[in-house]
């Protein structure tokens, strides 16, 4: 442990020895290559931080629920006492946590998570003791903005997860202009995100980060927007996968990454697909309004400015990255990262054409992606991919076979035949990749 941790200390050291002209970058890959990878695993046991999680979460419920009983029977000042207590409770641990034990990651993700916790208890059992009327929104906005802190002062990722939660909650219930303020949320917790991404040592950090964004930000993304606008909910939702498409870094073509390390690439690929089903069956396109855009349609002026910079923001982060990455696109990443400009060609396109040609585009896009999936997996020899490409292609055949009036003695017939052509397939990579 201690020799891969000197050899990480040295791989930091290489780039700077280089810009100083004491090695070259020739020497550097040849250091490289006789010490090999410098993979450090986290000095801590992650069953013991989950365990403590758990625990955590338990002893936080079971308090609430010991407050819940008789209730009704306390007076207003024991309620007042019993309601400040949880947060209390949650500071003194959370104090003995970062001047004791700020080095251990159970300490702190535990003690960070039960004061957030608590925090909400408190907030709760205030609101409820002096009948403060307020709706689910501001509470979230009362819990979540102080809690932003706990990301941060001692860094905990559950809290972090937690938040993602929260905000996309409160975008998904705000109603008009207020929803706007998911955007202001959302930034203040990207960074712990980005600091996650950047200690690559524990990987997990960002996995589990990636993966609560990625899964909440559809609901934030639709609760701050106004859905009327074209260019927001329908293209704009493109863009924003596109976008995720791009962020994570390509690795080599043969190269095998599980799809659960790519939480937004895999997410975006998902959601892609899933779109341009829908689009197989669409037939109404709405005329595109730009003005709209930042004029908005029933948002206040402020509110429409917000999510019109928002708007730009994505759609000038997803060009950058399409242009830088472009070359290192695979042939199935070409259908992913460029699916935003066709469906903005549909979109312009659409008005001037019978109903069934941006149908039929959308069915050949989507064909043509199953089509690449299969190229690269034969090519470069990977049974995931074939079976991702047979799958995108059967999938979009099947239905539209349900789509037509044929005998169902003509589709069971086609059907047999595409799973014998399926089969037939992984029987024959698997022989050249055995080979």
């Amino acid at each position: 442990m201690d020799a891969k941790r000197h050899i990480a200390w040295l791989y930091e050291q290489l780039p700077g020895l280089i810009e100083q002209g004491i090695l070259t970058e020739e020497q550097s890959e040849n250091i490289k290559a006789r010490f090999g990878a410098a993979e450090v695993k986290p000095a801590y046991n992650w069953a013991f931080i989950i365990i403590s999680i758990i625990g955590v979460l338990l002893v936080g419920g079971g308090i609430i629920l010991i407050f819940a009983y008789n209730w009704e029977n306390l007076s207003k000042a024991w309620r007042t006492v019993l309601s400040i207590l949880p947060l209390v409770l949650g500071l003194a641990i959370y104090g003995y946590m970062f001047m004791r034990r700020r080095q251990s990651v159970a300490w702190v993700e535990g003690a960070a998570t039960f004061l957030m916790l608590m925090l909400a208890s408190s907030i709760a059992l205030v609101s409820q003791t002096y009948h403060i009327l307020g709706s689910t929104e501001e509470f979230l906005l009362t819990w979540l903005v102080p809690g932003v802190v706990l990301l941060y002062l001692a860094p905990s990722s559950l809290c972090a997860i937690i938040y993602y939660i929260g905000i996309a909650s409160f975008a998904a219930e705000s109603r008009g202009s207020g929803s706007a303020s998911y955007w202001f949320l959302l930034a203040a917790g990207i960074p712990h995100l980005i600091w996650a991404w950047r200690r690559m040592e524990e990987p997990i950090r960002y996995r589990l980060l990636g993966w609560a964004l990625a899964l909440t930000f559809p609901f934030g993304w639709f609760g701050a927007i106004e859905t009327p606008i074209v260019l927001y909910s329908f293209w704009g939702t493109a863009a924003v996968l596109g976008l995720m498409f791009l962020l994570e870094p390509f690795s080599k073509p043969e190269a095998h990454v599980n799809p659960v390390f790519q939480p937004f690439r895999t997410f975006a690929v998902v959601a892609t697909y899933i779109f341009l089903m829908v689009l197989t069956y669409w037939d109404r396109y709405d005329m595109v309004a730009v003005e709209q855009l930042w004029q908005g349609d029933r948002y206040a002026p402020w509110a429409a400015a917000i999510n019109f910079i928002v708007w730009l923001v994505m759609v000038g982060s997803y060009i950058f990255l399409l242009a830088r990455r472009f070359r290192s696109l695979s042939v199935q990443g070409y259908f992913a990262a460029l699916f935003p400009v066709f469906l903005l060609l549909l979109l312009f396109a659409s008005p001037h054409t019978e109903g069934w040609v941006p149908r039929l585009a959308a069915n050949v896009y989507l064909f043509a992606w199953g089509l690449a999936y299969l190229w690269s997996g034969v090519r470069y020899s990977r049974m995931g991919l074939v079976n991702l490409g047979m799958l995108i292609t059967l999938a979009l055949i099947a239905f539209r076979f349900f789509d037509t009036e044929w005998s169902y003695l003509v589709k069971g017939l086609a059907f047999v035949g595409l799973g014998l052509a399926f089969l037939g397939g992984n029987w024959a990579l698997s022989k050249r990749v055995k080979s």
